[in-house]
């Protein structure tokens, strides 16, 4: 297995904002002239949550394993947080983007099926990557990139900065209270948007099952493929939901209903293409 850490704004010579953060964790396959000498792979950047405070441990190098042992070449963004605002988040997400883009060769990656995985806060980050990867404010922070995701997987996604947010996220990614629709994803969908899937709990307390609604609605209503998972129970923050990235004394965050949603999102991305090569 290749792994290593790179820094993203050392990768690309851009002058790095103070408390700015944007490592990008490598966990990639090797080939081997015994089984897979000349594969390549479908790649996953995965974007913990977090409230964008700080990066989760639970929603990182878990989550990574999983897709590994499916064949992805895995990565995990550690991204800055508050007191550093938008867009260095979205920006930092579309460099890593273009960095597995750019170094497929080295990396074995498959380049037109990179997908990218978030959780809260980190799916709010998923989200504009769906919808904003283009957006001006991300270019004149990093330049022109190709950081657009070949699909999305949301994790009980931050979604709306309405009255449906927890509130946090959005002070934290934009130094304001909730309310500025400017960072309410279901606003921002349209025929270009990312093909998403999305699950989430309804008894998530933490950020509310609508959320998740509103952005499936809006790609409805835009015609962009989704599928849309919403257990039952389960607290916030699920993470795999189960003995892996279980809270220590709280049974509810073993839930092998909702453990399902990593076969399923594997299902669904296969359907889109991005899977194991055959040779």
């Amino acid at each position: 297995m290749i792994f290593r850490k790179t820094d993203l704004y050392e990768a690309y010579s851009i002058r790095k904002k103070r408390g700015a953060r944007a490592e990008l964790f490598v966990y990639a396959w090797e080939n081997s002239p015994e089984f897979c000498e000349n594969r390549r792979r479908p790649a996953i950047l995965i974007c913990p949550g977090g409230g964008y405070a700080m990066c989760s441990d639970r929603e990182a190098e878990a989550i990574a394993f999983r897709f590994f042992a499916a064949g992805f070449q895995a990565f995990v963004l550690r991204y800055s947080v508050a007191p550093v605002r938008h867009p260095a988040q979205l920006a930092e997400a579309v460099l890593a983007v273009d960095y597995i883009r750019k170094n497929a060769e080295e990396l074995k990656v498959i380049p037109d099926r990179i997908a990218a995985c978030g959780f809260s806060a980190g799916g709010h980050l998923v989200g504009m990557l769906a919808t904003m990867a283009d957006a001006p404010e991300v270019a004149a922070y990093v330049g022109e990139r190709d950081g657009k995701p070949n699909a999305c997987i949301l994790g009980y996604p931050v979604i709306t900065a309405g009255i449906r947010s927890d509130g946090e996220s959005i002070r934290n990614l934009t130094g304001k209270e909730r309310g500025n629709g400017a960072f309410s994803l279901e606003r921002r969908v349209s025929r270009d948007t990312v093909p998403s899937f999305l699950w989430t709990t309804a008894k998530d307390g933490a950020v509310p099952a609508q959320n998740s609604l509103l952005f499936a609605s809006a790609l409805a209503a835009a015609g962009v493929d989704y599928e849309l998972h919403i257990y039952q129970d389960g607290p916030h923050g699920l993470a795999t939901a189960d003995e892996e990235t279980a809270v220590p004394g709280v049974p509810a965050y073993i839930d092998p209903r909702a453990a399902t949603w990593i076969p399923l999102a594997l299902s669904w991305l296969k359907r889109r293409g991005i899977c194991l090569e055959v040779l």
